[in-house]
Parts: C-alpha cells; sequence; structure tokens
C-alpha cells in the first residue's frame, strides 16, 4: 500500500519534532541532521513497542511509511525532510501573523472577545 504524500509527510514530522504532543511543536534542529537510518529505526521501533505493548491503533499508515522510507535513496529522504521543515516555517509565519503571541488562543477566549465586542456594540447603539 502506497501511502499520498501528506500522510507520509505528517508521520515523519512525528519523529522530528522535540515534542510531538506539545500544544506549539517545534522541529528539533539535531533531529533534521539525522540520516534516513536514524529515523527509520525510530519508526520501526515505535511500531514494535505498540505492537508489543498490545496498544489497538491501526499501524496501517505507520508500517506504509516504513516500507516507503525504506525504498527512499539517502538524497530523496533529505529532499523530503527540506519539504517538512519549509512546510512547517511557513505554516509556524502564517500562525504568528494571526496570532502574534505565537500560539493560539483558547476557542472559549475567541468566544468571549467577540461577545463583549457584540455587548459593546449594543450598548453604543442602544
Amino acid at each position: 500500500m502506497s501511502m499520498n504524500e501528506a500522510d507520509f509527510k505528517l508521520i515523519l514530522s512525528q519523529f522530528l519534532l522535540r515534542d510531538e504532543t506539545s500544544e506549539n511543536p517545534k522541529i528539533h534542529p539535531q533531529k533534521i541532521e539525522k540520516r534516513k537510518g536514524p529515523i527509520q529505526n525510530n519508526l520501526e521501533n515505535y511500531i514494535t513497542e505498540l505492537i508489543n505493548n498490545e496498544v489497538e491503533i491501526d499501524l496501517s499508515d505507520y508500517k506504509a511509511a516504513l516500507k516507503q522510507l525504506k525504498k527512499m535513496k539517502a538524497a530523496e529522504y533529505d529532499e523530503l525532510v527540506m519539504e517538512i521543515v519549509e512546510d512547517y516555517e511557513l505554516l509556524t509565519k502564517k500562525k504568528n501573523k494571526v496570532f502574534p503571541s505565537g500560539s493560539t488562543p483558547y476557542p472559549k477566549q475567541i468566544m468571549n472577545q467577540t461577545v463583549k465586542e457584540i455587548t459593546a456594540e449594543i450598548q453604543v447603539t442602544s
């Protein structure tokens, strides 16, 4: 099974981040420099660990990513990592333009701000 490029990038990016569970994950500079082999081993170990711990998760995408990664040449892998980094940097720039603080506000904060603005408008027009 071959997977689309977006899903493949998403799975590989998990192994390039400092903390993939973070609200604002950042790419780890040293992980970008890693060759294909160590990342491939990390992915393989991750799959094995999930299987050994009997975690109920669909591993088909991870297995497909591993298979695709094994077929890649080192130069192709390096190019893909640079694409992931560029995509991440572009996303971060867009996010910082919308939310200058660098983090997205919680939906409740957005909702409260909207309610306050609406209330202010009602008071002005009354």
